[in-house]
């Protein structure tokens, strides 16, 4: 499997931005299409919390959130429907609101809980902006803050970079780091575009022809359906209690680093693969179909 990079389209134009539309990824076009299906589910919310120790700036902070929307044009994203096709639109400017929220003394509500309900509110994925930011200040100098925004803007590996832009945006506005260096001139638009040309021109073929060579049908020609053990029955309709975001999220200490175990990064290297052999036994137990090797590759 090969391709040329002159063959590939151009990069996006930031002077069409203001005014144009581009085409969904596959997965973002998937998330549309679930939240179509059930409009104003949670599932897809990705929250992050937190702690604040120490002075707060918090007109400052507006600021740089402001100023992370203006440096990631998917936090500016929304999406529109032309000739019932989903369409990605990109507004030229944008911002992240800032709720502020007292949770000291008496009868104050509880920080994880209202952490809890905030990330559960819904998104509206024709309206920008699809991220939103809720301060709580639990005393003089401590606070949590919570980012949360829709997964068709946004995984978790994304998340990583957007709070040490935010750190950095921050450290800037209150004048005790520097400016951080420009972002990127290539977007998410661009990517969306790449994965189109490339799925829908003439190297689809190829990749239709890799995946029916990689799964072939069984003697009637058809895919088999594998009938999987599930740890419980699975009601007709999703239960909504079973949706969205977890009770009560975890706050995370600012400047703290999460957790790590030996091996670590063994398993950061090599995760993806051990985790498609590992499942291979049981389910070639559970389905009595040889397992699939994650090692080939498309030639």
């Amino acid at each position: 499997m090969s391709f040329h990079l002159n063959e590939l389209p151009a990069p996006v134009s930031p002077d069409d931005v203001a005014s144009d539309f581009f085409p969904l990824s596959f997965a973002q076009e998937r998330l549309w299409f679930l939240d179509e299906l059930d409009p104003g589910q949670t599932s897809y919310h990705i929250p992050y919390v937190v702690r604040l120790r120490g002075s707060l700036d918090a007109d400052a902070l507006e600021r740089a959130l402001g100023r992370l929307a203006l440096r990631h044009e998917a936090l500016r994203t929304t999406v529109t429907l032309e000739e019932g096709r989903p369409l990605a639109r990109i507004a030229p400017a944008g911002i992240i609101p800032l709720v502020r929220e007292e949770c000291v003394g008496p009868g104050a509500p509880d920080p994880m809980d209202r952490l809890a309900a905030a990330a559960r509110e819904s998104f509206d994925l024709r309206r920008s902006p699809l991220a939103r930011a809720l301060l709580l200040r639990l005393g003089p100098a401590e606070h949590l803050q919570e980012l949360t925004l829709h997964h068709i803007v946004t995984d978790g590996w994304s998340m990583g970079i957007l709070l040490v832009d935010l750190a950095a945006l921050y450290e800037a506005e209150i004048g005790t780091g520097p400016e951080p260096p420009s972002s990127s001139e290539l977007g998410y638009a661009d990517y969306a575009v790449l994965q189109r040309a490339l799925l829908t021109g003439p190297y689809r073929d190829e990749f239709v022809a890799w995946w029916q060579e990689a799964l072939p049908p069984d003697d009637d020609g058809r895919q088999p359906v594998l009938t999987l053990p599930a740890d419980r029955p699975r009601p007709a309709v999703q239960e909504p209690h079973r949706r969205g975001c977890p009770a009560r999220p975890r706050a995370r200490a600012r400047g703290g680093s999460p957790p790590t175990r030996p091996g670590a990064r063994s398993d950061a290297l090599h995760g993806p693969a051990l985790r498609l052999r590992g499942p291979a036994c049981p389910l070639e137990r559970s389905t009595r179909r040889p397992g699939w090797n994650p090692d080939r590759e498309p030639d």
